[in-house]
């Protein structure tokens, strides 16, 4: 990524097709989960009162102007992450249904 990802916090995350783009919600801050960085986004208006992980890595564009960040990842997939659970942060099955979801970083 070109931009430190802590650069990404308090910037809205944007996802599907660029011309019905969906504001996936506000980035919180950086979890690092089984070796794996994750933004934590405040989905609460998009997914009926939850926060999602969204992989660092699934971002694919930056606007620093607007302020916000476009995923490539699927609505579906995004919908299907599981709720953020802070008390499952060291928990490995935890980690194994993120992986499951999102798949592994190049």
């Amino acid at each position: 990524m070109a931009h430190p990802e802590r650069t990404l916090v308090g910037m809205n995350l944007c996802g599907g097709p660029p011309r019905q783009s969906i504001n996936l919600g506000e980035i919180l801050e950086i979890i690092a989960i089984g070796g794996e960085d994750y933004f934590l986004v405040d989905s609460r208006h998009w997914t009926f009162g939850s926060r999602r992980l969204i992989p660092t890595w699934a971002v694919v564009a930056i606007d620093l102007v607007d302020e916000e960040c476009r995923t490539a990842l699927p609505l579906d997939i995004i919908r299907r992450s599981p709720d953020f659970d802070p008390f499952r942060l060291s928990d490995p099955r935890y980690h194994r249904i993120l992986r499951n979801v999102f798949g592994e970083s190049d």
